[in-house]
């Protein structure tokens, strides 16, 4: 029915998928997929649900209809993910032993909205936790600081690998490192 690769590669999809999800309900993310999102482990488990509806021989109709039903929500993420616009910034400290990664990006309707996600590395290299529960937003009105203007990481005050404060005249904003 199933080759061995066949077998290996649904199996090995499924464990990624799982280890990516459970990983993710721990605030952990592989530091590669933090830029592409889901993207690219729901192409690889389309691949698979294909592989694995071709080995089992569905009905005339089968595949076609399974590929109607993935390929609109696979299109939107797509989309959605692409026009977020995130754009990543790593900031060390002074000391050089605090690295984090910054997601930002910015929505403008009158006012400008900045949103930031912070990453910290782990011991583990490639892997990342994200530091913040909830994404952080500064609204400004009336200005052309960029993202990281206006969250102020030029004049950021890191202290003793607990939190770090950045200071804008826009806002000030603390973050736990731990």
């Amino acid at each position: 029915m199933f080759s061995y690769p066949e077998k290996a590669f649904i199996i090995g999809t499924l464990l990624v998928d799982l280890i990516l999800f459970l990983f993710s309900t721990q605030d952990y993310y592989f530091s590669i997929l933090i830029p592409t999102g889901v993207l690219i482990p729901a192409i690889l488990t389309l691949i698979a649900i294909c592989v694995l509806l071709n080995g089992l021989k569905p009905a005339k109709f089968g595949m076609p209809l399974i590929t109607f039903l993935i390929l609109p929500p696979m299109a939107f993420l797509w989309l959605f993910h692409s026009n977020l616009g995130y754009s990543y910034e790593t900031v060390i400290s002074p000391t050089g032993d605090e690295t984090i990664l910054i997601q930002h990006r910015d929505a403008t309707l009158g006012e400008t909205n900045h949103f930031y996600n912070f990453y910290r590395k782990t011991t583990y290299p490639g892997l990342m936790k994200k530091i913040n529960h909830d994404t952080i937003r500064i609204m400004t009105r009336g200005t052309a600081a960029d993202n990281l203007a206006v969250l102020g990481v030029d004049h950021a005050e890191w202290v003793k690998g607990e939190y770090v404060t950045f200071r804008s005249r826009y806002a000030e904003t603390k973050v736990e490192l731990k």
